[in-house]
């Protein structure tokens, strides 16, 4: 048997067990226009599948949780958005007491970002609790980076936020908000004993030390996949327990999961 499938089947096995996934990148392609993007019919269903033989499936994303939902499109599932910093419950979207603090601060780095020219193919996207700057679409991404991270940083410094990147995208955030506190946060709420989370960004290299620390401290069985791809190659801060090759071999491995729990 495939040694990630094994390693999944028998976490998700333990009683009370997540498997949480991100969207961009890891059940849908990543697209210039994120609006265009599209989950996988293959990885939608064997969510929908394994919703009801584990504890917890849910997705956990940079986008908005509400816009996560609408392009997952499943009402059975659960959904965090922008790194964790928003969730749905029955439905509604709410947002972390913690991290509304500093959404002044996050609001002021926008306006002053806001008047700024990034060029042709960057775009500015404001979310209440972060703000972004994509750069996927420009001529030249490397150069581009070079010439903006470091006024980002400088503006993310001056109002007390952090600098996150990830896959042709910079992010400004409240400190200490991410991915890996996330799925800390789920893990204690659930009292879970097993997680299984896959991702293919920076961001979710957080995930993937997060559980690594939990495992390691509690006993508790988990497993972190990585979805490789050339724009994140080597730069995952802490690596996953296992990698899969692309967004297909997500798609093959979550209808296997369906087929074997």
């Amino acid at each position: 048997m495939n040694p990630t499938l094994a390693a999944c089947q028998t976490a998700l096995r333990t009683h009370p067990a997540a498997l949480l996934v991100d969207l961009d990148g890891t059940i849908s392609e990543i697209v210039e226009h994120p609006e265009l993007a599209v989950v996988r019919a293959g990885c939608r269903e064997a969510l929908r599948a394994l919703a009801g033989r584990i504890a917890l499936v849910g997705v956990l994303s940079g986008r908005p949780a509400l816009e996560a939902k609408g392009l997952v499109g499943l009402d059975m599932i659960d959904y965090w958005g922008l790194h964790g910093m928003d969730f749905l419950k029955d439905g509604v979207a709410s947002r972390s007491r913690e991290a509304q603090l500093f959404e002044g601060a996050v609001t002021a780095a926008g306006h002053e970002l806001g008047s700024w020219d990034f060029g042709p193919g960057a775009r500015l996207e404001k979310k209440g609790l972060s703000v972004a700057v994509h750069y996927r679409g420009v001529a030249d991404p490397v150069a581009w980076r070079l010439r903006f991270l470091s006024y980002l940083e400088k503006v993310a410094a001056t109002q007390g936020l952090e600098v996150l990147e990830g896959r042709k995208v910079i992010e400004l955030r409240p400190p200490g908000f991410g991915k890996g506190w996330c799925v800390t946060t789920i893990i204690q709420e659930w009292r879970l004993g097993a997680v299984v989370y896959v991702g293919d960004d920076r961001t979710d290299s957080e995930v993937f030390q997060a559980l690594r620390e939990w495992r390691h401290t509690s006993g508790a069985r988990s497993v972190s996949v990585g979805v490789s791809n050339p724009e994140v190659a080597g730069a995952w801060a802490s690596p996953p327990d296992f990698a899969v090759a692309d967004v297909d071999a997500v798609e093959q491995l979550l209808q296997d999961l369906a087929v074997a729990l």
